[in-house]
């Protein structure tokens, strides 16, 4: 059960950093070079709140797997 909760922690963690990737990716291919950029800018911004929420909520499951796996792991003392 530990490696599957590792497997899909890393997974899960794997896609999130995938999809910001494509995000970026996609930006620079629908809009001109320096367009792009400032709104990679604006969405990456300390200040936007409603992305960071989201990217929390999208790696929240790869978060409670690997503390799900931590806990189970110091119950079993190994």
């Amino acid at each position: 059960m530990d490696r599957a909760l590792s497997i899909f922690a890393i997974v899960w963690g794997s896609g999130v950093v995938a999809l910001n990737l494509l995000g970026i990716a996609g930006a620079f291919v629908a809009y001109p070079f320096w367009e792009a950029v400032f709104r990679i800018q604006d969405w990456y911004s300390p200040f936007n709140i409603v992305n960071w929420g989201l990217n929390l909520v999208l790696v929240s499951p790869a978060l409670g797997a690997f503390l799900w796996r931590e806990r189970r792991r110091a119950k079993s003392g190994t």
